[in-house]
């Protein structure tokens, strides 16, 4: 069913940290430090995803990496233009 290297599999752990940086946002939205920098759980998030991203690449799971990078990328756009709005 889920082959180690394969697309859904990736797209499956590009999703695992985004979604513990909901849940850590959700609980902790009334701490005034997070308040002040609402995509920093987000920006975690993808950092530990780009590192995944490295251990991947390095036990040559090409296609796994892939659909993580994109699925990474596609996440860090999507909260730059709700989260990260310029002033």
């Amino acid at each position: 069913m889920l082959n180690k290297n394969s697309y859904i599999t990736g797209l499956l752990a590009a999703l695992i940290f985004p979604a513990l940086a909901c849940v850590a946002a959700y609980y902790l939205r009334y701490n005034t430090d997070i308040i002040n920098r609402p995509a920093l759980p987000y920006l975690i998030a993808t950092a530990l995803n780009l590192l995944a991203l490295r251990f991947i690449f390095k036990y040559d799971f090409d296609k796994t990496g892939k659909a993580m990078m994109a699925a990474t990328f596609i996440i860090m756009i999507a909260v730059f233009l709700i989260k990260g709005h310029i002033r």
